[in-house]
This record gives C-alpha cells, structure tokens and sequence, in this order.
C-alpha cells in the first residue's frame, strides 16, 4: 500500500493519504478540544473566542518546542 502526504498532488486511490506536520497537530488539537466538550453536560457552554483562540494556537503550536519553521502560527 502506498502512502502519500496530504501536499502532494500525485496521491491517488491506491493508498493512504496522511495528515502530518503542522495541519495535523492542528486538526488532532481541535478534534480532542471537541472531542472533550461534548462528553461532558458541564462542558456544552464553552465559548472559544477569537481572542482565545489565537492565545491557544500561539501557546501550543507557536512555542519553541516544536519544530515548526519560525512563523508558522502567527497572527
């Protein structure tokens, strides 16, 4: 089976499409904050802000730790 990067533009149906690098730290990321919400009635009134949401982002993808290239998450 093969696998191709989501970026290229050769991938066809006869493998695997994969997610990776930043955009999937970004998908995995909301998905599990979505994920957390909704299993929990306590939860259903969180309002994530444009405000928050760019803190987040910059916080957990824009930190030193990762190996991103330098302005990846910038706002």
């Amino acid at each position: 089976m093969k696998i191709y990067d989501v970026r290229d533009t050769a991938a066809s149906n006869d493998g695997v499409v994969l997610i990776g690098g930043f955009v999937g730290e970004l998908i995995l990321t909301l998905t599990c904050m979505l994920d957390y919400i909704l299993a929990s009635p306590q939860n259903q009134n969180f309002v994530f802000t444009p405000e928050l949401i760019e803190q987040f982002l910059g916080d957990l993808l824009g930190s030193d730790e990762n190996n991103f290239p330098e302005l990846i998450c910038s706002f």
